[in-house]
């Protein structure tokens, strides 16, 4: 469901995607049948790299095969936890949202460049920003590699970063503090897509849930408060970011 406070941007001209799709700029979704946002509700927010073709099509994000696996069905019969948010139960926990790193279609579905990720990440803020504005807690889960550089290498810059998506795991559970203050809890895992073809790997995504499950619980805290430093682009962009503040150890993390 489309909400105010997660508006589409149909007029977005910030890189060359939007001459290629048919949806510009497609808005942030809250899963209906979760809890309704509320104050006292936590919110999970579900980040991926940005719609396919049929979302394109469909002028909707995750409706396609890789949609129905994040929102709990069974893919071809191979889903055998309940997908990403059923598996954990979240509808009745969370207010659960899902959203991009790039908010428009590739053509012939390649993976969003370095410079279309930078373009687009801003969208994601303010949207993290207008989710925290609303709930006493956020966590975000980053699925796939895009949306972990779109955090890492644009959101949480450091000089020289190589984070990689395995090497996202080990920051599992790390808090990140906003430009508002705010802050939000970090979860990574693997692209829904990468699950479909690897199915091997989606007992990997059943523990990275676990792990939130056990974040919503109460028993597993939250280890490190960077701050953000934005990206240069003018829809939210500083004079000059401010610097990162230094990371404690790690958190458990999930091996692949």
């Amino acid at each position: 469901m489309n909400l105010p406070i997660l508006p589409a941007q149909p007029g977005c001209t910030n890189c060359d995607l939007h001459t290629g799709c048919k949806s510009v700029g497609l808005p942030s979704l809250w899963i209906e049948n979760s809890l309704a946002p509320a104050p006292d509700v936590p919110a999970v927010v579900f980040v991926g790299q940005n719609p396919g073709y049929h979302e394109d099509v469909a002028g909707e994000i995750f409706v396609g095969k890789t949609g129905g696996l994040v929102r709990g069905a069974s893919v071809n019969g191979k889903w055998y936890d309940g997908g990403y948010v059923d598996g954990i139960s979240l509808r009745t926990r969370a207010s659960v949202y899902l959203t991009n790193t790039v908010r428009c279609w590739t053509v012939a579905d390649a993976k969003p460049s370095a410079k279309q990720i930078k373009a687009c990440v801003p969208y994601l803020l303010s949207d993290l920003e207008s989710i925290a504005a609303l709930h006493r807690s956020v966590s975000v889960v980053l699925m796939g590699d895009v949306a972990v550089k779109g955090w890492f290498k644009v959101l949480f810059r450091t000089k020289g970063d190589k984070t990689s998506l395995k090497k996202a795991f080990k920051r599992n559970a790390h808090a990140y503090t906003l430009p508002s203050g705010r802050t939000v809890t970090l979860f990574s895992t693997f692209h829904p897509a990468y699950i479909l073809r690897n199915i091997n790997y989606a007992h990997a995504v059943d523990l990275h849930m676990s792990m939130l499950d056990r974040h919503l619980s109460g028993t597993i805290t939250s280890v490190s408060t960077p701050h953000i430093i934005l990206p240069r682009n003018p829809i939210t962009c500083p004079a000059k970011p401010s610097k990162l503040t230094s990371s404690p150890p790690p958190s458990p993390s999930v091996a692949s």
